[in-house]
């Protein structure tokens, strides 16, 4: 009505409220299709009205917690079974890396070799190793200083738990560079120092020293898990299982309260009309009531008067509580990424395609920690320092140049023959992997050419023929035609 008076005395004005109109019903038509497009993770409903995220950084967020989840893991693995035992295979599975030095040159290759074993021995490193393992699962990092020994420089090495870098500090310096959590940064975010207590904060030491020292990053290997850009510390390895497994023991203590209580029996006995409290089942005693108590033993008869009442007690048994352990410690697992079966040690529903299926993405990221925690900030680091010393004792710089590659120990296969069987098969059809199948294995490929060569030369001359030699036996193992050795040339090389 309002719309058609103004018509009549405005037909101008009637448009443009026509028009206005218009967009308006366009636009709360498109508010709507807008929000049925957002994405439902960002929904804000009843159920989902009170969740949200600080939008803190992650060092932001770490900082107020990270005392206590360390705390709250090294706890869980004193007094929980699978966080020990996969703590454990853990370390297990990530000890006994190794470098192998390459360079063009063979005679540099055997010096830069030889020089880090020597050092590699000096710092004792095959103990210490696991050690440092350990602490970077629990703790989620390790400090390890570089020391002098005597006159020479980085000769020894000190490791520290994460607690002695001093987390309460974080600052802006007069210089300029900033220090989140003990860790300092100059202007380029590179990190130029650590703020390291001299001892434990938690140690039982009376001459504690509480202020922290400034030590250059040159002479500290600081080992953890990066997870997000310019992470300043790192975090324990189980921090998303720990109260999963807190959780799952308490259950645990309950449930052996319960069936202890479900194995007991009890009589409770009502005496009849005019009775009176007897020596019903022999051996009596009272309470701090003075009631009376008699005591049951197996294979006791039960007489009563006329008119007295029993009623049997037996707790009902607890159903399903087995599996839902179970379920839980699988999830406990998945979150800390190692398998039910080598947490739990409970193979009993496994065959050859389950484990194989379990176990291959756990090697995958046994090879993430190794490639992108252990091996360039340990290894590499520590080879470096090796091959400047090196220098200084030699005064041959083309120990610079030396590159270190990782070595990994051998695994064991889930079914060896299968396995050989499909390294074969892959090895036929790519041949050029040959140098990194046998790096994963932990063999270095060109001393096991050499070695092989040699043993090749000793079996040629003694006229040896062995079912490994692929040069005269097939697959089968029969000798191939026209390739046995006689009077001591080696056919195969004319072949």
């Amino acid at each position: 009505m309002i719309d058609r008076t103004v018509e009549w005395f405005s037909p101008s004005s009637a448009l443009q409220r026509t028009r206005s109109r218009l967009a308006l019903d366009e636009m709360k038509a498109g508010a709507q299709e807008l929000e049925r497009r957002r994405y439902e993770a960002a929904q804000r409903s009843r159920t989902s009205g009170d969740w949200r995220g600080n939008g803190l950084s992650g060092n932001a967020n770490l900082s107020p917690d990270l005392s206590w989840i360390r705390a709250r893991v090294r706890h869980m693995e004193q007094n929980q079974t699978e966080v020990a035992t996969a703590v454990r295979n853990l370390t297990v599975d990530l000890t006994g890396l190794d470098i192998r030095a390459a360079h063009p040159t063979k005679q540099v290759v055997a010096k830069a070799q030889k020089a880090w074993s020597a050092f590699h021995e000096l710092l004792d490193y095959v103990v210490k190793e696991k050690v440092i393992v350990r602490e970077v699962i629990l703790g989620g990092e390790v400090l390890i200083v570089l020391r002098p020994r005597g006159k020479k420089p980085s000769q020894r090495i000190q490791i520290l738990p994460g607690e002695q870098l001093d987390q309460s500090k974080t600052e802006i310096l007069a210089n300029g560079n900033t220090v989140v959590m003990g860790v300092e940064r100059d202007a380029e975010s590179d990190v130029v120092a650590y703020w390291i207590f001299p001892n434990h904060p938690g140690d039982m030491i009376g001459t504690m020293a509480w202020a922290s020292e400034r030590i250059e990053a040159r002479y500290v290997l600081h080992v953890f898990e990066e997870l997000w850009p310019d992470q300043a510390r790192g975090v324990p390895w189980f921090y998303a299982s720990v109260l999963t497994d807190d959780e799952i023991e308490q259950l645990r203590t309950a449930l052996r309260v319960k069936r202890r209580v479900e194995a007991c029996l009890s009589i409770h006995v009502t005496p009849g009309e005019g009775g009176r409290e007897g020596d019903l089942l022999g051996s009596t005693s009272k309470d701090d009531r003075g009631r009376q108590i008699d005591k049951l033993a197996p294979g006791m008869v039960l007489y009563g008067k006329a008119g007295d009442k029993v009623e049997v007690i037996n707790p009902s048994a607890s159903g399903g509580a087995d599996a839902f352990v179970k379920s839980e410690v699988m999830r406990a697992s998945a979150a800390k990424g190692v398998p039910h079966h080598i947490v739990s040690g409970d193979v009993s529903n496994a065959n050859y395609s389950s484990l194989r299926a379990d176990i291959v993405p756990y090697h995958r990221r046994l090879d993430d920690w190794i490639y992108t925690v252990f091996g360039p900030k340990l290894l590499k680091r520590l080879f470096k320092v090796c091959m400047e010393l090196a220098v200084l004792e030699t005064g041959d710089k083309r120990l610079l140049d030396v590159r270190g590659e990782i070595a990994v120990p051998e695994r064991a296969w889930v079914d060896p023959y299968k396995d050989i069987m499909a390294l074969k098969e892959r090895l036929r059809l790519f041949p050029g992997q040959l140098p990194e199948v046998m790096a994963r294995m932990g063999i270095d490929w060109r001393e096991a050419f050499a070695l092989q060569a040699e043993v090749n030369e000793v079996a040629d001359a003694d006229k040896l023929i062995y079912d490994a030699d692929p040069r005269l036996t097939a697959g089968s193992g029969a000798i191939q035609a026209g390739l046995m050795p006689a009077d001591g040339q080696d056919k195969s090389k004319a072949a």
